[in-house]
């Protein structure tokens, strides 16, 4: 719970400067930290680690609260790994430098749940919502593929969500612009 505290801090500081309001933002993490309110800690019944380079929009951070979950970020999860936190950031394109990252990540992501349970932050039958995609799109498949054949990882607590987006285009004097918009969440 120490690492918990220490970024709860930060974020506070962080969520001043952007004037976000705890109302909507209890919960919402940063790569700076995580917010965490008394109101959080009523509902908490999950984790969700959000494995994107995107900052999340108000309107994902109200859905990740209406589903009661304390919201982190992989730089936060796995700050003791540098290597993997790169390795996402910038994908590797060979085959056999991809396979091995998705194995380094999902013995991270196990041991993020397993710290997770151990601080008491959540229960060891709480779901873990891992967002979605970080990396190549060859890590994201080869990602789908181990997690479909590996009879070893217990996968029961977790829950592979990608953010759905509809595109809005407006014409203004002749000149058409397009904007993605958080629609909902799409469970894997």
């Amino acid at each position: 719970m120490l690492y918990i505290k220490k970024f709860v801090e930060k974020s506070r500081k962080y969520a001043t400067l952007l004037n976000l309001s705890t109302n909507w933002a209890y919960g919402y993490m940063h790569p700076v930290g995580l917010l965490k309110t008394k109101k959080m800690e009523e509902k908490m019944k999950s984790l969700f680690l959000n494995i994107t380079q995107h900052n999340l929009s108000r309107e994902q951070v109200i859905a990740i609260n209406e589903i009661g979950s304390v919201l982190v970020g992989y730089n936060e999860a796995f700050k003791d790994n540098d290597f993997l936190i790169d390795n996402l950031k910038n994908s590797p394109s060979a085959y056999n430098e991809i396979r091995d990252l998705v194995k380094v990540f999902l013995n991270e992501l196990f041991s993020f749940y397993n710290r997770s349970v151990e601080d008491g932050l959540i229960e060891n039958s709480d779901t873990m919502y891992v967002h979605l995609p970080i990396g190549s799109p060859a890590f994201n498949f080869k990602l789908a593929y181990e997690i479909g054949k590996q009879p070893y990882y217990n996968f029961e607590n977790f829950q592979f969500i990608f953010s759905h987006t509809e595109k809005i285009s407006v014409e203004e004097n002749g000149v058409k612009t397009s904007k993605f918009v958080f629609s909902h969440f799409i469970e894997m």
